[in-house]
């Protein structure tokens, strides 16, 4: 069993040339009549051995080859290996630039959105401004959708006055916020990926291109 489950490993790991090996080895010391106490048989085997002595018996016929067992040849491309045009893709991916060009801060708040929007701008300097208040992912600010139940949870995002932020900035954000006693529960930063915007849009919001 541990032989077999290593001929399948090194399958699933790409190197079947291995694998074909181990097992034709092990069909080899099976061929010759060594077998274990669960495959034993009076007068079919040569001879009884334990686990271990099993495994000793195969690691001395690797390199060898059935004589009346058929050969195993594992061939192809484990399941795993990505082709090489995904593969050129996904390193092309990784080298796109990225750019840092705001931040979601998820607030938690009682306060009406008025009141809300007002401590936002409050907040706001040269680097990073407040450009969008939303509730249950509904936009409230600017131009908010009417007849919404509003909850005490909101996503307030600020964006880059320029062309992007850096993370200090977004750490200077969160000590404005904190000093102006605002329950922030969570942040996400927002990010362009090349010409890919990596955010969700949401509807009537301005977008930012990149």
């Amino acid at each position: 069993g541990l032989i077999m489950g290593a001929v399948l490993m090194l399958v699933h790991v790409g190197q079947p040339e291995a694998a074909a090996r181990i097992h034709n080895a092990w069909l080899k010391t099976l061929e010759e009549g060594y077998h274990t106490y669960d495959i034993y048989k009076e007068g079919v085997s040569r001879e009884k051995l334990g686990t271990k002595e099993f495994a000793a018996a195969v690691v001395r016929n690797l390199g060898q080859k059935p004589e009346k067992l058929k050969e195993v040849v594992y061939g192809g491309a484990p399941k795993h290996v990505v082709p090489k045009e995904a593969k050129e893709k996904k390193e092309k991916a990784l080298h796109v630039p990225k750019k840092l060009v705001g931040v979601d801060v998820f607030i938690q708040s009682d306060s009406g959105l008025s009141e809300l929007q007002q401590r936002m701008m409050r907040i706001d300097n040269d680097k990073v401004a407040h450009t969008l208040i939303a509730n249950r992912g509904a936009k409230m600010w600017p131009n908010h959708a009417p007849d919404i139940t509003l909850v005490d949870h909101w996503r307030c995002r600020f964006m880059a006055v320029g062309d992007s932020i850096t993370h200090q900035d977004i750490a200077d954000l969160m000590q404005r916020l904190a000093k102006a006693g605002v329950d922030f529960v969570q942040t996400e930063n927002l990010w362009h990926f090349g010409k890919e915007i990596g955010y969700s849009i949401s509807q009537g919001e301005e977008q930012r291109k990149p």
